[in-house]
């Protein structure tokens, strides 16, 4: 009786004990719910994990993280960061080589109607955004110079 009861105590405090590991590995508070609202506008994030964006004035993203809910406890994580920041980081841009880019499929959450705009002359500058992936990501990179926008589409390595 006393063995069968040690067991279920046990089990017990284990199931406590796993229940409260898995929700401390959840996100935490400055990570965003998208199933409120489908973007985030903190523009700190970007500021840390963009650097070479300067100090964007206005931000609109979305951080997808790939795999498990609980991958963010289990070891290192794949993301994706889709969004548009506004930043003086473009000037000058404008005088470096560029191409068109074409047309772009937005992803979903992302609509390029948030920046206030409707229109864009997107171009790719290949050393610009050869700045912003680094050795951390790849992905896409395109500004519009005259509207000091520059939107991100990027996978980390």
């Amino acid at each position: 009786m006393i063995k069968k009861l040690s067991a279920l105590t046990l089990s017990l405090a284990l199931l406590i004990l796993s229940m409260w590991c898995l929700s401390s590995c959840t996100d935490d508070s400055s990570r965003h719910s998208f199933t409120v609202q489908s973007y985030s506008t903190d523009t700190e994030l970007i500021r840390s994990r963009l650097p070479a964006l300067g100090q964007p004035e206005r931000t609109y993203w979305k951080l997808r993280i790939f795999g498990s809910r609980f991958s963010s406890c289990i070891g290192p994580t794949s993301y994706r960061l889709t969004g548009f920041a506004f930043t003086d980081a473009v000037e000058g841009l404008s005088r470096k080589k560029s191409s068109d880019a074409g047309a772009i499929d937005y992803p979903e959450g992302i609509d390029p109607g948030i920046t206030g705009f409707t229109e864009f002359n997107w171009k790719k500058y290949p050393d610009f955004t050869a700045e912003i992936l680094g050795n951390q990501y790849i992905g896409v990179v395109l500004v519009d110079v005259n509207k000091r926008l520059v939107y991100f589409d990027l996978e980390n390595l």
